[in-house]
């Protein structure tokens, strides 16, 4: 609405930072915006606007500042003390209309749910949920019904989700940003206009889980930076053998690849070719080849990827991922662009601040236990969660919605890309891009390289706003 009142101009600059992050369902943490002269208050952030349209800015929030280590404290007490906060988050969350909340049968969706049916004292805990016969998903299901077998004030509704696969494109809202996370419309929009039938106002959703009840495991690049290699190694094993990996896969991913020079963590050869990647194995942080190289030099891409590279090898390297994750996940465009607009909110209780400082302020052991799955959240659910979700060690994963709408949907974003007006920009090669596409539809490609096709897609649908299949 700003940029249309304004007649703001396109940022390019911060176009190619989009097309070089590379996490999917998370924001910028930048204060760019898409359009040029508008700015974001960042996450964290307390600002002053004047009357002559200037901003101060107050204060910055930083949950590692707020740390306080709690060295002496017992497993039993600290799951204890995450249950009793994280059933506040819950409880003030649901105080505002009728409340429901999303459950997919995973151990964070099902918590939030286990403990919310308890805290409406009047009515039932609406639960909206996808159920799939899709070989991979399927199995799923018995998950949800564990829950809903335990009885309780719950009110359920299953949505039968075979039919939302990915890149479910015939109706996009308009949207401010280009979203990386586009390509799961079908299945975000289910959800929202199931609830929005019901009357629902609010939406728990077990979001931001793995950002407190885990560890992050890059404290493995913390040791070998201190030259405690011995320990390092032997963390490294436990590890290894705990996820049935090799000591090497371990060793490379969580304690070596994070001391790596941002310049060559993509290989000698990507850096060779002045960050180009080569399809199907583009790495995360690569320029795909379908971007021209007058944009990637003008807009310096290569430079763009160094910098997040850079934000994560910072010692301490496993405050550096936490950071990063927790300004990352703060946006939520799903929340405001479609629930948003049909008076729903979305709640993400696993986010509340003192949640987040008090589950970082615990001692790593409690929160990362090599071969246990969020095991803080674990001790906190004894005797709430089904004994069936809270001994899972394996989720099904999306791959085969994924794979099947891009299959099922490509001609018709292959006519998108075609159609689209973006060339102005001058940023894509659309004969290469849907060469990668085609070849991606039919399983080549693993999902690093997936994900930057998915961006540029995004990024081309947000730019036509609207206007894709007319």
């Amino acid at each position: 609405y700003l940029a249309q009142q304004t007649k703001a101009t396109i940022n390019r600059d911060y176009l190619a930072s989009f097309l070089m992050f590379p996490y999917a369902f998370t924001e910028l943490t930048t204060e760019q915006t898409a359009y040029e002269k508008i700015y974001r208050i960042l996450p964290g952030n307390l600002v002053q606007i004047n009357t002559d349209q200037s901003v101060k800015k107050l204060n910055t929030w930083n949950p590692l500042e707020k740390l306080k280590p709690l060295e002496n404290i017992t497993t039993q007490a600290a799951g204890e003390q995450f249950r009793e906060i994280l059933t506040q988050a819950i409880q003030e969350r649901l105080n505002f209309g009728k409340a429901a909340s999303h459950l997919s049968g995973g151990m964070d969706s099902s918590s939030v749910v286990c403990l919310g049916k308890n805290l409406l004292p009047q009515g039932k805990l609406t639960t909206l949920s996808l159920v799939y016969e899709l070989r991979s998903l399927s199995k799923e299901t018995d998950y949800i019904n564990y829950v809903l077998d335990q009885g309780g004030a719950i009110d359920p509704y299953l949505i039968k989700a075979d039919n939302y696969l990915d890149f479910q494109w015939s109706k996009i809202p308009e949207h401010d940003e280009p979203y990386a996370g586009l390509f799961h419309l079908g299945m975000e929009t289910a959800i929202i206009d199931l609830a929005s039938s019901l009357g629902i106002t609010t939406i728990c959703t077990g979001g931001g889980a793995e950002l407190v009840a885990e560890g992050n495991r890059y404290h493995l690049a913390d040791l070998v930076h201190q030259g405690k290699l011995t320990q390092a190694l032997s963390l490294s094993q436990e590890w290894a053998t705990a996820k049935n990996q090799s000591l090497w896969s371990v060793l490379w991913e969580y304690a070596l690849i994070p001391l790596i020079p941002p310049f060559l963590k993509e290989g000698i050869l990507t850096l060779w070719r002045g960050g180009y990647g080569t399809w199907p194995k583009l790495g995360q942080f690569s320029i795909p080849p379908w971007i021209k190289p007058e944009f990637a030099q003008k807009y310096k891409l290569q430079q763009k990827a160094w910098a997040t590279l850079s934000r994560t090898s910072t010692y301490p390297v496993e405050d550096s991922f936490n950071l990063l994750g927790l300004q990352a996940i703060a946006g939520n465009w799903a929340a405001w662009h479609l629930a948003a607009p049909l008076n729903i909110h979305i709640a993400q209780p696993f986010l509340e601040p003192r949640l987040v400082v008090y589950c970082l302020s615990l001692p790593r052991s409690i929160r990362e236990v090599p071969g246990l799955p969020k095991p803080l959240l674990q001790e906190a659910m004894q005797d709430i969660l089904p004994e069936a979700i809270l001994k899972r060690r394996y989720k099904g994963n999306f791959n085969e919605v994924y794979w099947k709408g891009l299959a099922q949907h490509l001609p018709q974003l292959e006519e998108m890309v075609r159609k689209s007006s973006i060339d102005e920009l001058d940023i894509f090669d659309k004969s290469q891009l849907i060469e990668a596409m085609r070849e991606h539809a039919v399983g080549i490609g693993d999902i690093p390289s997936g994900s930057r096709i998915s961006s540029s897609l995004s990024l081309i649908a947000w730019f036509d706003q609207g206007q894709i299949f007319h």
